[in-house]
């Protein structure tokens, strides 16, 4: 249990429905384990930029992913780069679900809009 209890302190994110029921816990284990092993990992160089937009997501009280290595996106890019942070920490994704769906709504809309002028009729 103290991998768990470290897990949930550094990320969050576990369920307390699953951490208080041992036999699916034991199920997520050896996955949740892997998914650390590969995390803690991870090595990522930028390589050439893209020529795409990027829009970075993220939790103003995200403290494993703060504002600046959000921003650290924008290195990938050689066109239009946006950074938006929500309301929340690591998995703002849950509890602002609303406003991110709103968000992706007006860029995807803004984009189509530039690829597909409106025209007067």
């Amino acid at each position: 249990m103290a991998f768990v209890e470290e897990v949930n302190k550094r990320y969050g994110g576990i369920p307390r429905e699953i951490i208080e029921a041992p036999e699916v816990l034991e199920m997520l284990l050896p996955t949740l384990k892997a998914d650390i092993r590969t995390l803690e990992k991870i090595e990522c160089t930028a390589p050439k930029p893209l020529p795409i937009s990027i829009s970075a997501l993220g939790g103003k009280s995200d403290r494993l992913v703060p504002e600046n290595l959000l921003a650290g996106w924008e290195s990938w890019t050689e066109t239009d780069f946006r950074l938006q942070l929500f309301e929340g920490g690591h998995f703002y994704l849950d509890e602002q679900r609303s406003a991110l769906i709103l968000h992706i709504q007006d860029v995807l809309e803004a984009k189509s809009r530039a690829i597909i002028p409106t025209q007067n009729l």
